[in-house]
């Protein structure tokens, strides 16, 4: 399944939210794996569908395992993965700790990345967002290369 769409959700104070129902469909089910992540200093969390995480864990064992650079990936990203299992009503609980690390209140935006879910704070995503559009046209073209290579 691809992920996509932005959604602006509310979180209880619990911590729960309800996922759209675009997110759940197909073979996506009830388990999901969330860890701590990362874009140009603004912190948000990521949400996968469990085979997608199973098929990260398989690309990352592949790499060096004593690699400086691995390990630090690991440490942030894998070590911080939790499980997660949607509710009878579609809400999924985010984790105290990583609900902190992103800084995650009541309105919560989710990013279908394709293969993922970014989970933002309302005020961080409006940032990136905003400077996403401003550098909107030099991004197209760097994206329109890679199409470019890609036909070839």
């Amino acid at each position: 399944m691809v992920f996509q769409g932005r959604y602006h959700l509310k979180m209880d104070q619990k911590g729960r939210f309800r996922l759209p129902s675009v997110f759940i469909q197909g073979d996506v089910g009830a388990q999901f794996v969330i860890t701590n992540s990362l874009y140009k200093g603004e912190k948000c969390l990521d949400l996968y569908s469990l085979n997608e995480w199973k098929a990260l864990e398989a690309k990352t064992s592949s790499l060096p395992i004593f690699d400086t650079h691995v390990q630090a990936f690991q440490r942030f990203y894998i070590s911080s993965a939790q499980n997660l299992e949607k509710d009878g009503q579609d809400r999924i609980l985010i984790p105290t700790l990583l609900r902190e690390f992103a800084g995650l209140e009541t309105q919560v935006v989710a990013i279908g990345m394709g293969h993922k879910i970014e989970l933002w704070n309302e005020n961080s995503w409006q940032k990136i967002f905003s400077d996403i559009a401003i550098n909107y046209d030099d991004i197209l073209k760097t994206v329109s290369q890679f199409q470019q290579k890609g036909d070839k």
